[in-house]
């Protein structure tokens, strides 16, 4: 019998969200809510977009590293909580495409009560990532790898602002291929020119205050 296999018969009680070892799929209600809730919010936000092409070249890849977390499930399983956290960050992504990540209604929300110009959805949709995957990104590395707390926390810091930096110059070459007249325009660099360190700026807070936590969180229950 494999290792994985021998961790499935440890079955917890269905509805956990931090699962210290993995559920199988049919048993895990909360899994299943948390994809339900997912696939219903996200069809909604596949409903007249506002740039279908630009809906698609931010979804698909999404859509993608979510089928291969499922066709991995029972390899490479993470906790219910990291499930819900990535499920968030693919709504939050996926609402942002529809309004072509420009005047989506959270922008009108804050120009409003604050009194302030720009779009900031965006900014928002970074510190998400950066606070959204550290700890999925946590239980992923320490299946594979023996690294102490600190060296652990610098490189789940280092991980998320290099795939920061990837996207940055990914969406930097795709605006230039398919809007090669106007690549600015989907980068928000037309009135600020300071839009992706802004951005990067913002991943590296996220991670940083989602690290603290695991940090103070993780020292309390040594504590005890």
């Amino acid at each position: 019998m494999t290792d994985s296999s021998q961790a499935f018969q440890n079955i917890e009680k269905p509805g956990v969200l931090f699962n210290k070892s993995p559920i199988p799929f049919k048993k895990n209600r909360t899994l299943q809510i948390i994809i339900v809730v997912l696939v219903i919010l996200w069809g909604l936000t596949a409903i007249r977009p506002a740039d279908w092409t630009f809906y698609l070249l931010e979804n698909i890849p999404v859509l993608l590293f979510i089928l291969l977390l499922a066709f991995l499930y029972k390899r490479i399983w993470l906790s219910n909580f990291s499930y819900l956290s990535i499920s968030l960050l693919v709504i939050l992504n996926a609402y942002g495409a529809h309004y072509d990540y420009t005047n989506t209604p959270i922008d009108g929300w804050i120009r409003n009560l604050f009194g302030v110009k720009g779009e900031y959805y965006d900014q928002i949709v970074h510190f998400s990532f950066g606070l959204l995957m550290a700890f999925p990104l946590k239980e992923f590395l320490t299946r594979f790898i023996k690294l102490r707390t600190f060296w652990l926390y610098l490189f789940i810091f280092s991980l998320l602002m290099a795939m920061s930096a990837t996207f940055e110059i990914t969406e930097m070459l795709v605006n230039i291929i398919t809007n090669p007249h106007n690549p600015e325009k989907h980068m928000r660099l037309e009135h600020d020119p300071f839009n992706t360190h802004k951005d990067m700026t913002m991943v590296l807070v996220g991670s940083l205050i989602s690290i603290i936590i695991m940090i103070v969180t993780g020292g309390r229950r040594k504590g005890k």
